[in-house]
């Protein structure tokens, strides 16, 4: 009674109830999915040209996104540096 008349309400069945409550609540976050590497990927470099030699090669055999690229290799940028890197070789005349 007490929390009644503090104007504290507690539901059973929210989603029933209070139907309203729940939907303004419930948000999708995005799920962390850890990248995987392609069976037999190659070890990445650790010096930048070798990087670049490396990944205009693997480019010469199939057109790929950076992710796809990503995959092939252990240890390799994700992401964003991925991206970066194909741009510079598409720059450059070698992608």
């Amino acid at each position: 009674m007490k929390e009644e008349a503090a104007g504290t309400v507690r539901w059973l069945r929210p989603e029933f109830q209070v139907p309203e409550e729940t939907r303004r609540r419930a948000v999708q976050t995005e799920m962390a999915v850890a990248e995987t590497t392609a069976p037999g990927a190659v070890a990445w470099p650790r010096d930048v040209p070798s990087q670049f030699v490396l990944l205009r090669t693997a480019l010469t055999r199939v057109p790929a996104s950076a992710q796809d690229v990503t995959r092939r290799f252990k240890g390799a940028p994700r992401g964003a540096k991925m991206a970066e890197m194909l741009v510079t070789l598409a720059a450059l005349g070698q992608a």
